[in-house]
């Protein structure tokens, strides 16, 4: 692909919008200074969600952009590295929820996910072992993320702490 030419462009578009989605809180913030785990489970949950569908929504579900999921970009290096971030941010979520016990037990009709998470925060919060691994994950997809940008001439995302 040439610098410049009409796939160029498209990818670097999509790229700004990747970016963007992963330009918030849930990845700048170590994960004991998370303030709501349940909110952080969302964030994981939504920013996968916008990559591979173009999707990129509020908390609430309200619409915030609407692009092409990472499937659409025509750089094939660039689609690998983007399947490498969303498997660290899924990777993410699946250590949090199974530091709660989420994806081993059945959940009771009126409780919700956001409750039982809420239930264990000073668990969390205490598990430095687990805050590590989280920090650790969610660089990996930032620093996936970083090389493409770069590549294409983008700016570059902070790294969690920043």
């Amino acid at each position: 692909m040439l610098l410049g030419n009409d796939d160029w462009s498209r990818d670097v578009e999509l790229l700004t919008f990747y970016g963007n989605c992963l330009d918030r809180s849930a990845f700048r913030t170590h994960f004991h200074n998370e303030l709501s785990f349940a909110d952080f489970d969302q964030a994981l949950e939504d920013t996968v969600l916008a990559l591979n569908t173009g999707l990129w929504r509020t908390r609430d579900g309200t619409l915030i952009e609407k692009a092409i999921g990472k499937r659409g970009l025509v750089n094939a290096v660039w689609r690998e590295k983007m399947d490498d971030v969303v498997g660290a941010i899924v990777e993410a979520r699946h250590a949090l929820r199974q530091a709660l016990g989420l994806d081993r037990m059945l959940m009771d009709m009126d409780r919700s996910a956001s409750h039982r998470i809420d239930q264990f925060d000073y668990r969390l919060r205490i598990d430095t072992v687990l805050g590590h691994e989280m920090d650790r994950i969610r660089q990996r997809a930032l620093d996936s993320i970083n090389e493409i940008l770069a590549d294409a001439n983008l700016p570059q995302l902070k790294r969690i702490g920043e």
